[in-house]
C-alpha cells in the first residue's frame, strides 16, 4: 500500500510477483489501488488494475474512483473514467461528485470548472433521451434554501453564472452520493456556512452550520466534537486560514 501510494511502480511490482495481495484493505477499508488513485500514480493505477485490483468501498464507501472525484484528482478522474470498464453509471457519479466538490472546496475552488463537470454528468444521463438516467429525488433541506436538485439539462443551465446557486446544487449532489450518513459530508457544509459568515450572509451560514451538526447525528461521534467545532479557537484560525486562500484566489 505504501509503495503504491509512493508511486514506486518497481518495489510493487516486487511484491506482487513475490506473493502480495493486491486486494488487502487497511483498517481504514483502503486497498492499493486507494492508495494508487490517492498518490495521482496513473501508470500504477493501471498495473494494479491489470493484475486484477478490484474497485472495493473504503470506510466511508468510496470507491477508488469516488475518492479521486471526492479530492478533486481531476487527472485521474479523467482517465479513469475513459476505461472501457467503467460503466455509465460509475461515469455520472465520478463527474457529479468532482463538479460538486470543486464547487466547494477551498483547495480546488473554481466554479465555472466545477459547472462543467457537473454538465458533462447531466449531459451522460441524456446520451440515450429515449432512456436517461434520472436522479433519485432527495426531500428539499432548509440549509440548502429548500432547493431541488437539477433534473434536467435545461434545469441546471438556469444555474450557469449564479455561484451561489452551483455551490448549493453541489452540496446537494454530495449528500445524495455519498449518503447523509457519511462522515466526509459535513466539512464542506461547514466550510461553505464560514465563506457565508464572511460576506456576513449569517441566516444561511447558521443554516449550513445546523445542517452539518444535524447529520453529525447519524454518525458514531460524540456530538460534543461537532459543536467545538463551530466554537473553538482552532476553527477560528481554521477559518481565518480560508478567508486568506479565498481572497488570494480572486
Amino acid at each position: 500500500m505504501l509503495t503504491c501510494y509512493k508511486g514506486h511502480l518497481d518495489v510493487a511490482s516486487y511484491l506482487v510477483k513475490h506473493g502480495a495481495n493486491v486486494n488487502l484493505q487497511d483498517i481504514h477499508g483502503r486497498s492499493c489501488l486507494h492508495n494508487a488513485l490517492k498518490g495521482g500514480h496513473v501508470q500504477v493505477v493501471g498495473d494494479l488494475l491489470a493484475l486484477g485490483a478490484k474497485q472495493t468501498q473504503n470506510l466511508n464507501r468510496l470507491t477508488p474512483l469516488l475518492e479521486a472525484s471526492n479530492d478533486c484528482k481531476i487527472e485521474m478522474v479523467e482517465w479513469f473514467i475513459n476505461r472501457p470498464q467503467c460503466s455509465k453509471e460509475e461515469r455520472i457519479d465520478a463527474l457529479e461528485l468532482l463538479g460538486a466538490t470543486i464547487a466547494n472546496d477551498p483547495h480546488a475552488y473554481d466554479i465555472k470548472r466545477a459547472f462543467r463537470f457537473m454538465k458533462r454528468g447531466m449531459e451522460e444521463r441524456y446520451e440515450d433521451p429515449s432512456c436517461p438516467l434520472l436522479k433519485k429525488k432527495m426531500e428539499p433541506v432548509e440549509a440548502y434554501q429548500n432547493r431541488t436538485e437539477s433534473q434536467t439539462l435545461e434545469e441546471l443551465s438556469l444555474l450557469e453564472g449564479d455561484d451561489h446557486a452551483i455551490q448549493m446544487e453541489g452540496l446537494m449532489v454530495r449528500e445524495r452520493i455519498l449518503g447523509t450518513d457519511n462522515t466526509i459530508l459535513r466539512d464542506l457544509i461547514a466550510k461553505r456556512g464560514a465563506v457565508l459568515a464572511d460576506f456576513k450572509r449569517y441566516e444561511l451560514s447558521v443554516g449550513l452550520w445546523t445542517r452539518a451538526v444535524q447529520l453529525a447525528m447519524n454518525y458514531n461521534v460524540p456530538k460534543t466534537l461537532e459543536l467545538k467545532f463551530l466554537t473553538n479557537k482552532e476553527t477560528d484560525r481554521k477559518l481565518e486560514a480560508w478567508r486568506i486562500g479565498r481572497r488570494a484566489q480572486k
